[in-house]
């Protein structure tokens, strides 16, 4: 878990910081923003952020809670209510952009392959259920 400070900034503080990171972000190429996250996240950090991004980009792509919790090691209920904040609209600029750089269905067919045993039963297989997206 990262380390989070017990004193509060103010509002406005808070507000200018947050105005500055976004100045930084966006005048800088992409090589210097990686270098910039990489330098300031603890690779704890970086990994909770990617998961949260390929909670996003799986739930997208219609891929079932409980598979998205086994591929991404997290929670079956921390997928649930990232699904519940999709559905209401929260992360729509995140999907939005994630959308323009697509994961193409050969990348993840092949996470959910090495990660899981293939779906018998009733269900249908990731493999058909990839097809159709």
């Amino acid at each position: 878990m990262p380390h989070l400070s017990k004193k509060l900034v103010k509002r406005e503080t808070k507000e200018r910081l947050e105005k500055n990171l976004y100045s930084i972000l966006a005048d800088t190429t992409s090589h210097a923003r990686e270098k910039i996250f990489n330098e300031l996240y603890t690779e704890t950090e970086r990994v909770m952020f990617a998961k949260r991004l390929g909670m996003l980009a799986l739930l997208d792509r219609g891929i079932p809670s409980f598979t998205i919790s086994k591929i991404l090691s997290v929670s079956p209920s921390t997928v649930e209510r990232f699904d519940v904040y999709r559905e209401r609209g929260k992360y729509k600029e995140t999907i939005r952009s994630l959308s323009r750089i697509r994961i193409p269905n050969r990348f993840i067919k092949l996470i959910l392959d090495l990660t899981l045993p293939p779906l018998r039963g009733r269900r249908m297989s990731l493999t058909k259920l990839l097809e159709k997206l």
